[in-house]
C-alpha cells in the first residue's frame, strides 16, 4: 500500500498511532514526501499542490491529515468533505480521519456537552470504518480513546488491551500509562498496577512506568510496595539522589522519620559530589533547598512530639 513518508517527532496534540493512519491516507502520491517537523509549512506545501490540481481528492485528504495533527480539526473536516465528494465516496480513509478530527475537536471542546457531542460523532465514524475494516488496529485505538473520553471505561479498556496483540511491536510506555489511567478512573487500582507490571516486564526497567506504579501504590497507602519499587529504580541508576529523596518522602509518609533523615542526608552528599557544572544548575539548587526544607519539617514535627 502506498504511503505518506513519516518524519519528525510528532506534535503537540495527542496523536493516535498516526503512522498507520498516514499509510492509508494517500493512494496515488507516494512519490511526495511530507514532513511532520513543521506542520504549517507542510500544509502550505499541499495547499500549493491543490491550487495546481484542485480536483485531486488525495491531496485534500492528505491536507486534512496534517490539519488534524496541527489541531485545526474543523479545517480537517472541511477537507475530508471535499475529498469524499471528489472521490465519490471511494476513499477508505475518510471515515477514519473524520473520526480522528471529531476526536481532536472533543479534546479541544469548551464545555462537557460540546465534548460529548463531538466524541459521539467520532465514535459513529470510527464504527463506520470498522464495519469495512474489522481488523484495523488504529481504528480500534481511536474507538478506545473515544469511549474513554466519554467516560465509558468498561468498554474502552478491553478494546485497548487487545490492541497490543494486534500491533507488530510493543507500543512503548505511553500505552501502559494511558491504560493504567483508565483503570484508575474506573476505580480498579489493583488491575492498573498489574498492567503496569506487564509493561515493565515487556520493556525492562522503564522509570516512567515505575513512577506511575509508585504513585498508585501511595494512593492506596501501600508504602512497602512503593518502597520496593523505588529500590528497583535505585539499583538501576548511577545518580541516585532523585530516588533517595523519593524514598525518604515515602518513609516520612509511613512515619519512619529517622530513616528518612538519613536518606535526605545521603541525597545531599551525592549532590555535593557532582561536578560543579551540574550542581550549579537551577533545578539542582532548587532540589537542595527542597531537601533542606523537608529535613527541617521533620525536626519541627519531632520537637512538637517531644
Amino acid at each position: 500500500m502506498n504511503s505518506i513518508m513519516y518524519r519528525g517527532k510528532g506534535c503537540a496534540i495527542r496523536t493516535l498511532f498516526v503512522t498507520a493512519i498516514a499509510v492509508i491516507v494517500v493512494t496515488s502520491i507516494s512519490h511526495r514526501v511530507y514532513g511532520h517537523e513543521d506542520l504549517p509549512e507542510t500544509i502550505e506545501k499541499i495547499s500549493r499542490e491543490i491550487k495546481k490540481d484542485p480536483r485531486n481528492a488525495d491531496l485534500y485528504l492528505a491536507r486534512s491529515y496534517f490539519y488534524v495533527l496541527d489541531g485545526k480539526w474543523e479545517k480537517s473536516l472541511a477537507d475530508i468533505d471535499i475529498a469524499e465528494r471528489l472521490s465519490k465516496g471511494e476513499l477508505d480513509a475518510v471515515s477514519l480521519l473524520r473520526s480522528k478530527a471529531w476526536f481532536v475537536g472533543g479534546e479541544l471542546a469548551r464545555d462537557e456537552k460540546q465534548k460529548q457531542d463531538r466524541l459521539l460523532k467520532s465514535l459513529s465514524n470510527v464504527d463506520l470504518f470498522i464495519r469495512k475494516h474489522p481488523e484495523h488496529p488504529d481504528a480500534f485505538n481511536i474507538k478506545a480513546e473515544t469511549l474513554a473520553g466519554l467516560g465509558r471505561y468498561e468498554e474502552a479498556i478491553p478494546i485497548h488491551r487487545e490492541l497490543i496483540g494486534e500491533l507488530r511491536q510493543d507500543p512503548g510506555p505511553s500505552y501502559y500509562i494511558k491504560h493504567a489511567d483508565w483503570l484508575i478512573a474506573d476505580k480498579r487500582p489493583a488491575e492498573a498496577l498489574e498492567f503496569l507490571d506487564i509493561g515493565i516486564n515487556h520493556l525492562g526497567k522503564v522509570a516512567i512506568l515505575q513512577d506511575k506504579a509508585i504513585s498508585i501504590e501511595l494512593s492506596q497507602q501501600n508504602f512497602q510496595s512503593a518502597l520496593e519499587r523505588v529500590d528497583t529504580l535505585l539499583s538501576g541508576t548511577r545518580r541516585k539522589y532523585k530516588y533517595l529523596v523519593e524514598k525518604a518522602d515515602i518513609l516520612v509518609l509511613n512515619g519512619r522519620d529517622k530513616e528518612a533523615l538519613n536518606l535526605y542526608n545521603k541525597a545531599l552528599e551525592e549532590i555535593a559530589a557532582l561536578p560543579s557544572t551540574i550542581t550549579g544548575k537551577k533545578h539542582i539548587i532548587g532540589l537542595k533547598e527542597q531537601i533542606k526544607g523537608k529535613k527541617e519539617g521533620i525536626k519541627v514535627i519531632d520537637v512538637k512530639q517531644k
